[in-house]
């Protein structure tokens, strides 16, 4: 460690410095001036000596030294040695050759060593010489050599702009072969201090050193690529070109490597993925480059290249490629044959697993088996039963193979599947294993369970169908005495006066219509869809049906509670059926809450569900409820818990079928000891609302208007005939449709009214012959039946324009259509 100097040194000190030490003193502080304290320091002079020997060796070399022969400055403190002794001894020491330049680019000094590097004929260096004009001198003489396609002025300027920026370790080539190393530094008083040095046989060392790394390169099986910092090309053996670039179009050393991958991925050189943009694509290898990726398979146009990259010490990146296009070749062909085995396995659609025998590890399940049992580990995972592989086992291990074993299993989704097994013993790499087939018969079992049920059901329904003739029958024969009773009775609430005679008639008019309603009620139980279709209120529903049925429930003492939706809206129903629906769910609620008592409560709720564009009912109970297994019948038709001659078992069979033909649906929860909740769901049809009941339409000299009726029944023809002369028409009637005829062919009428069951000519025959007569009457005819439910007859009517009115008939429904069978005509007016 160097002592702190004085502020003025010492002479003594400086005198004791050689020549030697004072030229590399000056020389380091012209070219690092940074320096100059920590030199002072360590040579114990002051600043002022060292700025007075820079300046004496500066100004010397400006003079010359031959015409300096004083000292200066300091030089008066050691007379005994001369400036030019002291300068010339100094810088012909040094091994590097040196040259000053001052601030106008004038050579001011140079030693024999430079002369020597640069200049060996003494013909252009020379002291006040300009830099340019003798680095142009020496390249054009050839003492200097300037890169090829350089002209020796381009070269001076390049060199000369070099010194000014004070560049470092610029490499020359001099004549004879020779190899310089140059650096530029800026001096204190403005000037530039150059030196070379002669690094040929260094240079030399390099290049065989370089021939021996490139030899070595070469002889790779690898390709290889050096990248510097900047991204740029710096070396590329000849393998690497083979596998990328054979024709060596697109890799030039300097040039950027996003370039070049940008262009082989253009033209086709690297295989782009079609998903992939171009970009994208080669920002992506990119990456690999920066991100020092290893063992990155690319593929070339050449084949398939490994790939992997790495940071070299200086900071570039090295990429090696190692080609494995036939491994590559050979695995795919390999993959190839174990895929064809695979798929021929995998396409077999059997069931089956390979298992070891000793452990029941399974070794390989097709894709069913996967699909079915999932990812089971061994055949225990299977049949958890010990009993059941006991079994199994029993019968395969004597003979090696079993049949058709029968298992009950839990498979993947949770679900219990029957399965029928067979299986043989084989070996496979030294170990006995167990080949197994599984068929699934779930569905096999479950068929043939449907298919005794729906045996069940048919049977069932040709009961149900045997019961639907026979209630056709016999609602074919009451309606027409019903039509006659209900037609009187409410013809007669219109004439007597008496109060208590009117109150006796309208009892039996109400009795009347009751049978009339339950007729309809099988004729909609055997017609499997709605008839009258209008547009209907549930809650309106409810009370209707209550009026009829609730007063079991009162008489009980069980409490009925209304939750009416006050906005629900109307929705397109059968009202007859729907509330002969209400009186079986109401009925069905009254046999459960009969031992309740007081304690017992209905329950009816009316809801809209706009969600789903439904309308929704629920009758519910608190009785004791349905036992699970009878649940699961409740809608058979003939099915019943009740005692004999206390239930027939048809009224949910049949309130099923008239929801499900209204498309909705009728369900039911329940428990023991839980009540039960029978609930409807009703799609929302938009339907014209019907007109009021009772509503007539006023007929202004209805008398003049002539009424043809035929009907087989003469109590039938009487009602009408009444009715209608009641109302005011003009009515003539017959007993056969031939009869009609013969009226027919001499006499017009307004309106025709026909039986269609009739015997000899019926309804179907009596309306071709009119259309034959006169087709224009066609629109003037309608028909009065009692057996619209007849397959027959029902596709009859559909088949043709002809309204029709249904027995047992009211007068309002009967004035109603011969006023619209009038208006049709177009004789009828409201003046």
């Amino acid at each position: 460690m160097a002592r702190k100097q004085s502020e003025s040194g010492t002479t003594e000190d400086f005198l004791k410095l050689s020549s030697q030490e004072k030229a590399q003193i000056v020389l380091t502080g012209l070219g690092s001036p940074e320096q100059i304290p920590s030199l002072c320091d360590r040579y114990r002079i002051s600043r002022l000596q060292y700025d007075d020997l820079a300046d004496t060796f500066i100004q010397c070399g400006a003079r010359g030294l031959d015409e300096l022969g004083a000292t200066q400055g300091m030089l008066g403190q050691h007379s005994d040695v001369t400036t030019q002794e002291f300068l010339s001894d100094a810088i012909e020491a040094l091994s590097e050759g040196v040259a000053l330049f001052d601030d106008d680019d004038r050579l001011v000094l140079l030693n024999r060593k430079q002369r020597e590097h640069l200049d060996p004929e003494n013909a252009v260096l020379r002291i006040g010489g300009d830099l340019f004009e003798m680095t142009r001198d020496l390249t054009a003489a050839g003492s200097m050599i300037a890169p090829e396609g350089t002209s020796a002025e381009q070269y001076a300027e390049l060199l000369t702009e070099a010194v000014r920026s004070c560049a470092q370790d610029v490499n020359l080539v001099a004549s004879g072969g020779r190899y310089l190393l140059g650096s530029a530094r800026k001096t204190p008083l403005g000037g530039r201090l150059i030196t070379i040095e002669d690094v040929t046989d260094r240079h030399n060392t390099e290049e065989r050193a370089r021939s021996m790394f490139v030899d070595a390169l070469e002889s790779l099986r690898e390709g290889v690529a050096l990248w510097d910092d900047d991204e740029r090309l710096v070396f590329f053996n000849q393998k690497y070109l083979k596998f990328v670039d054979p024709e060596a179009e697109y890799h030039h050393i300097g040039q950027p490597m996003t370039e070049i991958f940008a262009t082989m991925a253009e033209q086709g050189a690297l295989q782009k993925p079609e998903r992939i943009p171009a970009q994208e694509f080669t920002h992506s290898l990119l990456n690999l480059v920066r991100n020092s990726a290893q063992d990155v398979e690319v593929q070339f146009s050449q084949g398939v290249l490994k790939c992997s990259a790495s940071v070299t010490p200086l900071g570039g990146r090295l990429v090696t490629l190692e080609d494995i296009t036939e491994t590559r070749k050979a695995e795919l062909a390999q993959r190839e044959a174990d895929l064809l085995l695979h798929k021929i396995v995998d396409a077999f659609p059997a069931n089956f697993l390979v298992s070891r025998l000793r452990d029941g590890h399974i070794i390989y399940r097709s894709p069913t088996s996967q699909k079915m049992f999932g990812n089971i580990e061994s055949l225990n995972d299977l049949v958890r039963n010990p009993k059941v592989r006991d079994s199994f086992l029993a019968g395969l291990l004597p003979n090696g193979a079993v049949d058709d074993f029968h298992t009950r299993v839990r498979t993947a989704d949770g679900s219990v599947r029957d399965l029928m097994t067979s299986a043989r013993v084989t070996d496979h790499k030294g170990e006995d294993v167990i080949v197994s087939s599984t068929r699934d018969i779930t569905d096999q079992l479950g068929i043939e369970a449907e298919l005794e049920r729906q045996h069940e059901i048919a049977h069932q329904n040709e009961k149900l169908s045997a019961m639907g003739g026979l209630l056709a029958g016999v609602a074919h024969e009451l309606n027409n005495p019903l039509s006659i009773v209900v037609g009187y009775a409410l013809m007669l609430q219109e004439t007597i006066s008496d109060t208590k005679q009117k109150r006796q008639i309208e009892r039996i008019g109400q009795a009347a219509e009751r049978c009339a309603r339950i007729i309809k009620a099988f004729l909609a139980m055997a017609r499997k869809r709605p008839t009258h279709i209008q547009a209907c209120s549930l809650n309106d529903i409810v009370t209707a049906a209550l009026d009829v049925s609730g007063f079991g429930l009162k008489s009980s003492g069980a409490e009925v509670v209304l939750e009416f939706d006050q906005d629900l809206p109307l929705t397109g129903l059968d009202p007859d059926q729907m509330i002969q629906v209400l009186i079986n769910l109401i009925s069905n609620a009254e046999h459960a809450l009969e031992p309740l008592g007081a304690e017992g409560v209905l329950r009816i709720c009316t809801n809209h569900h706009p969600d789903t564009g439904q309308v929704g009912l629920d009758v519910r109970d608190n009785g004791a409820g349905i036992a699970s297994d009878v649940l699961a019948r409740i809608f058979e038709p003939f099915f019943t818990t009740k005692d004999i001659g206390m239930g027939t078992g048809i009224g949910l069979a049949f309130c099923n079928r008239i929801i499900s033909a209204h498309d909705g649906g009728l369900t039911v929860q329940s428990g023991l000891g839980e009540g039960a909740c029978f609930s409807i769901l009703l799609p929302i049809r938009e339907c014209p609302p019907s007109d009021a009941p009772g509503i007539e339409h006023p007929i202004v000299n209805v008398g003049k208007f002539r009424v043809l009726v035929v009907d087989d029944e003469e109590g039938v023809t009487s009602l009408i005939r009444d009715i209608l002369e009641h109302q005011g028409y003009n009515v003539h009637v017959c007993n056969s449709a031939p009869a009609a005829l013969d009226i027919l062919s001499g006499t017009t009428f307004d309106a025709i009214l026909s039986d269609i069951k009739m015997p000899g000519l019926d309804g179907e025959g009596f309306l071709k012959e009119i259309q034959n007569i006169n087709p224009l009457l066609v629109d003037q005819m309608a028909f009065v039946t009692g057996d619209a439910m007849s397959p027959q007859v029902a596709e009859f009517l559909e088949s043709t324009s002809v309204e029709h009115v249904e027995k047992p008939l009211t007068p309002t429904d009967l004035t109603e259509l011969v006023h619209r069978l009038c208006q049709a005509k177009g004789r009828v007016s409201n003046d």
